[in-house]
């Protein structure tokens, strides 16, 4: 009797050794699969980990830089594998986009993308550096959809070169860009800082409107009117072009933002982007943020709407 009861003892004490050990384990890889993704999305738990870091194990942090660098807005502002070239030469035909919005005008894609025609270029705080994921000057260390576009405007003769200058921030609203927002001194300070240099900019491509979804179709129609009256102060010849974009995650598209968005255009030198909210689930690979075949759909959509401008 007393070895049998020994005996289940053992058993249940391997039962429960084996039972910890696959709880364990299984808690690692859902660890493991949280930290991939918020590294990707650049989201909170990325950065409160990241602060953790920094506090409390400054040796490692001496010891192994960290592979990039980011701003006080969380933009890219340092990328271990970047190198400055010479700048192109600026002529007519040179397109010079000033990219920005949210996460899927930034870093935040599922494919990255490295220009291939040599022809296209990250421009950054003065610098000039070979267009490839993540661009210098937005969130996010992941894909975009611009590097892509530059190629194919290159390669569709819509231009000699391309100069990208990001500025996307993931997660930001309409009211952290308009007037009194906390990107709106950095817009400011961006703006002024690419007119300093000498560049001009030729084209504003906005892509924003996913944490808007619920908002009111007038109240973004005042917001985005500051945004493009802000871009012309600086720039009055440049051609600003408003993407259609609502949809996120298990949001369905917002008609009344699409439309805000579409009434814009009635402005002066303000043109129709592509409508983003047509790329499905199939091609966002958190059912938000766009896969390398729905940057492939971003960045055809791009093409047609600057090769024949269109406003209502």
């Amino acid at each position: 009797m007393s070895v049998e009861k020994g005996s289940s003892r053992k058993g249940f004490r391997a039962l429960k050794i084996t039972a910890v050990l696959a709880f364990l384990l299984l808690l690692s890889f859902v660890s493991i699969a949280i930290g991939m993704r918020s590294v990707a999305n650049q989201d909170a738990l990325f950065f409160a980990v990241k602060e953790i870091k920094r506090l409390f194990i400054p040796a490692i942090n001496k010891a192994v830089p960290d592979p990039f660098l980011l701003n006080e807005y969380d933009q890219l502002s340092f990328f271990h594998d970047k190198h400055e070239v010479s700048a192109p030469q600026i002529t007519k035909n040179t397109v010079v986009a000033f990219v920005f919005g949210q996460s899927n005008a930034a870093n935040h894609g599922g494919e990255r993308h490295q220009s291939s025609t040599g022809k296209v270029f990250n421009y950054f705080e003065g610098k000039y550096y070979p267009a490839a994921d993540p661009l210098l000057g937005a969130t996010g260390v992941s894909g975009s959809v611009w590097s892509n576009l530059g190629d194919k405007l290159v390669n569709d003769h819509l231009a000699d070169d391309v100069v990208l200058i990001p500025a996307g921030v993931g997660g930001s609203t309409l009211k952290h860009w308009q007037s009194g927002g906390r990107l709106n001194e950095m817009l400011k300070a961006r703006l002024a800082q690419v007119k300093a240099s000498g560049l001009t900019v030729t084209h504003f491509l906005w892509h924003q409107g996913e944490s808007d979804n619920t908002l009111s179709p007038d109240e973004y129609s005042v917001g985005l009117g500051q945004v493009i009256t802000l871009t012309k102060e600086y720039f009055p010849e440049s051609s600003f072009f408003v993407a259609q974009a609502s949809r996120c995650g298990t949001m369905a598209s917002a008609p009344g933002i699409l439309e805000a968005q579409r009434n814009a255009t009635k402005q002066t030198g303000v043109f129709l982007g592509p409508n983003t909210d047509m790329i499905g689930l199939n091609d966002r690979y958190d059912d938000c943020h766009l896969s390398g075949r729905g940057i492939e759909s971003h960045a055809k959509g791009w093409l047609e709407s600057l090769k024949q401008p269109s406003s209502i």
